[in-house]
């Protein structure tokens, strides 16, 4: 009887029905859209991730795997393995005409292992391939079809590599094994491991990884024997199965995702607040009906079970529409978000995705209206009877803890959807905050509104519905406010950081940055740029070290587990890496002490105590060092302790040789070393004819042109923030749908008010002038409130979070405020007019 009795009520007020399920289908359909790819992406991810990596597990290292390591990875995993060693370098690569960074990966004929890498001639390479083979035997390689367009060549034509010259023999089609990463940096050339030598590009010191792809037997224990690697090798050995592998190559967009969807959980709550809205109202109009069923002997649960039930039927309403329409939007989102993939991605919307829409679309509803179903009991039948009783839903201070569930859950789906207790938390106390806010700048500008004395009718009666109808203005403006906050805030970031990319703090980019400069190497390549006229900007030495100990503690390195938060992966992943050290007398202009103090100078062997360190706070931080810890190294087998003398900020986009770990002049200086170095702004002609020069009398030496890298940056930057925008224009949608219901729903409640307005002649202008008024005001300032809110969070942001300059983009602002101002506008004439236009006659 109960769910035909709510059945019926839905479908006797369908207005109520349509407006509630469009308010919660629009807060659903980012969640339910990104949720499918998200889920689609990681199953596709994890089936193509023994591709990606080309073989069930790699041990790798940034220098040669000893022959002891190289023992105890044979006797981890066994006879019936098969092992193959690949070197990744970046290198230069020169032709008769240009020189340009290239990533050269030297394979051995056993590569690869699984996945395939296809030629444009149609040729394709899989485990053992002839041409593989050929590769070794013979110097030939294949390259990227950007070599082709930078360098002009084709097949047949050669390009030197280090000291020896290579004959194009293909132009890859497809790589199976080419993660996004490694295509950002530099275009790919595939090269025979045992002609490696010859191009001796290996001097010792050199930046490499030396790794072993490893292919099981059938069955075998692949992540335990990834523990069993990880717990006996040094931490500088990196151990990877194939899933791990794939979860980092698809990591930049993991992490774009999370962040949209906290974007699209404002949707969420926006839609949210408009069926909270509608609900109170919808029950605030049935009591009379509820009074009735309680009078005729209806016990007070079942009342409220009619209610409970509706609100159940038009979630799952609302969530199998979003689904519907998520299908639909499903290619277009893999359009968009494509370039940051690593495979091809062929979407769908999975099960899981399915039943997370239904239960959340259920349960938003359900807790949000929570205290309003409370309040149902509190009915009193006798009042209603009365002639002259105006009844109003209220909730009463006491039932406020009923929204404690939907706080719980608003917590609970931003920790979710960011994978991270700390961004989730951050999020929620900034959503909470930031409504607290606007909804109190929003009463005391209905305060204001009071005060005022226009002349003009529709404005007073406009100032007027505003006062009286206090709940309905405060979830306008809310909605409206936080909508244009976002709009806001993405540009603002954007702005701010490609600024900061292309001119950190009013400092000049390098031109380039140089790196793997052989120690013997560094007065002959100081003498060529001086007699070249450029002068080498910080160059600094880069020594390979070990840490130890931490405070005479071993330091550990964690263990191999999954781990839920972003911040544990981050951590893993941390720990897990080598250590580059250097020194200098001074800091540069890029550094800046924070706590603790200057080097006292060059370091006095006499003295024995052990040398100064500066640390970068954020490493610090990781490591939770503090000032006077002390941390051992070994280099070449030898310990070298440190103390930690002070902690250091590093502007990092100023693309100058920067390190976590400098020790002060004298402890290592005679350490194996290579040097870094960046090379000052020049014209493109110039930097092009100074490549040549270096690459000619040092093939070894690398170089990145920091203007293509800080464009490829800023391309990235741009595609992201484009897709957050989307998703904060749908947030947008979902408050002027808010605003469209209760436009409508106000309109109606004052249909009385404005037949008797209309009796006593009162022109259509006036009338439909008050409701457009009403709205400008509530528009206006909620877009002011928001556009500001926008620029400050994206200053606090740019200050606390990226320690950068902020550069605001004032046409953003102002733009956004016309935008949702019109909108508004539009969408409360199209919700009012209707009902404007009838006669009086029909409510006589």
């Amino acid at each position: 009887m109960s769910f035909r009795i709510a059945w019926t009520e839905l479908v006797h007020n369908k207005k109520f029905s349509l407006l509630f399920l469009i308010n919660l289908m629009v807060g659903l359909l980012g969640f339910v859209t990104l949720d499918g790819f998200k889920n689609s992406f990681q199953e596709q991810l994890q089936n193509a991730s023994k591709r990606l990596l080309t073989a069930d597990l790699s041990v790798a290292a940034r220098r040669p795997l000893t022959e002891a390591e190289q023992t105890m990875v044979r006797n981890t995993v066994g006879d019936s393995a098969q092992i193959s060693p690949v070197t990744t370098l970046y290198s230069m690569a020169a032709s008769s005409s240009r020189t340009s960074l290239v990533e050269l990966k030297a394979i051995s004929p056993m590569h690869p292992f699984y996945g395939y890498i296809e030629l444009e001639s149609g040729e394709r390479i899989e485990h053992q391939s002839p041409l593989t083979s050929e590769l070794n035997r013979e110097a030939k390689i294949w390259v990227a079809p950007e070599i082709t367009l930078q360098f002009k060549v084709s097949p047949g034509d050669t390009i030197k590599l280090g000291e020896q010259s290579f004959t194009i023999a293909g132009v890859i089609k497809d790589d199976s094994g080419m993660s996004w990463a490694g295509a950002a940096y530099a275009p790919r050339i595939y090269m025979g491991q045992d002609q490696l030598e010859a191009t001796e590009l290996l001097i010792r010191g050199s930046t490499a990884w030396h790794t072993l792809h490893i292919k099981m037997p059938e069955g075998a224990d692949i992540e335990g024997i990834e523990k069993a690697l990880f717990a006996i090798l040094d931490n500088s050995v990196r151990v990877q199965s194939y899933f791990k592998a794939g979860q980092d190559n698809g990591r930049l967009l993991r992490y774009l995702t999370d962040y949209l969807g906290l974007v699209s959980l404002v949707a969420l709550f926006l839609s949210g607040l408009g069926t909270f809205y509608l609900f109170r109202s919808y029950l605030s109009a049935k009591q009379r009906d509820i009074a009735i069923l309680l009078s005729l002997g209806m016990q007070g649960t079942r009342a409220t079970s009619i209610y409970l039930i509706q609100l159940l039927m038009l979630g799952l309403a609302s969530a199998l529409v979003s689904i519907l329409i998520s299908v639909l939007l499903l290619p277009q989102v893999t359009q968009i978000l494509s370039s940051f993939s690593p495979i091809e991605i062929a979407l769908s919307i999975g099960y899981e995705t399915m039943v997370s829409a239904i239960l959340i679309g259920t349960l938003t509803p359900l807790l949000l209206c929570l205290p309003l179903l409370i309040e149902i009991g509190n009915i009193k039948p006798s009042a209603l009877f009365q002639e002259f009783y105006n009844p109003k839903l209220r909730i009463s201070r006491g039932r406020l803890l009923g929204f404690l569930p939907a706080a719980g859950g608003t917590f609970g789906l931003s920790v979710w959807q960011s994978n991270s207790f700390l961004v989730g938390s951050l999020f929620f106390g900034s959503l909470v905050a930031s409504t607290a806010l606007i909804s109190v700048l929003g009463f005391a500008l209905l305060k204001l509104f009071t005060a005022m004395n226009p002349k003009s009718l529709s404005s007073r009666l406009a100032l007027g519905y505003l006062n009286g109808q206090r709940v309905s203005a405060l979830s306008c403006f809310l909605a409206l406010s936080l909508s244009a906050l976002l709009t806001n805030l993405i540009p603002q970031l954007e702005n701010t950081l490609l600024k900061e990319l292309e001119r950190p703090e009013g400092e000049q980019l390098p031109s380039l940055f140089v790196f793997d400069i052989q120690e013997e190497q560094e007065p002959g390549l100081r003498q060529l740029l001086a007699d070249a006229g450029i002068e080498i900007n910080f160059l600094s030495p880069m020594i390979q070290a070990r840490l130890k100990e931490i405070n005479d503690e071993p330091f550990d390195k964690g263990e191999v587990e999954d781990k839920f938060s972003r911040e544990a992966q981050r951590e893993q992943r941390f720990r897990n890496r080598g250590v580059n050290l250097s020194y200098k007398p001074e800091l540069s202009y890029s550094e800046t002490i924070i706590e603790g103090e200057d080097f006292s100078g060059p370091y006095n062997f006499d003295e024995g105590k052990p040398g100064e360190l500066s640390i970068e706070m954020r490493y610090a931080e990781r490591l939770g060092l503090e000032i006077g810890d002390k941390m051992t190294f070994e280099i070449q087998g030898l310990p070298i302790e440190g103390v930690v003398k002070n902690l250091r900020k590093v502007k990092w986009n100023s693309f100058q040789p920067n390190f976590f770990i400098q020790f002060q002049p004298g402890v290592i200086d005679d350490a194996p070393k290579t040097f870094l170095a960046a090379l000052p702004p020049m014209p493109l002609e110039r930097k092009n004819e100074l490549q040549g020069q270096i690459v000619e009398a040092y093939p070894n030496i690398s170089m990145i042109d920091v203007s293509k890298l800080v464009k490829k940056l800023g391309e990235i930057i741009g595609q992201m923030s484009q897709v957050l925008r989307i998703m904060a224009w749908l947030s947008v949608l979902a408050g002027l749908i808010v605003t469209f219901s209760i436009a409508n729903h106000q309109t109606r409640q004052r249909l009385w008010d404005i037949n008797l307005l209309k009796i006593l002649g009162s022109p259509f202008r006036t009338i439909q002038g008050m409701v457009l008024k009403e709205f400008f005001l509530l528009s206006f300032w909620a877009g002011g409130i928001g556009m500001i809110s926008g620029l400050l969070a994206s200053w606090l942001i740019t200050k606390f979070v990226f320690d950068g300059l902020w550069s605001p983009n004032w046409e953003t602002p102002i733009a956004s405020l016309i935008w949702i101002v019109g909108l508004c506008l539009g969408v409360s004439w199209l919700a009012s007019t209707q009902v404007l236009r009838k006669k009086p006659r029909l409510y006589l």
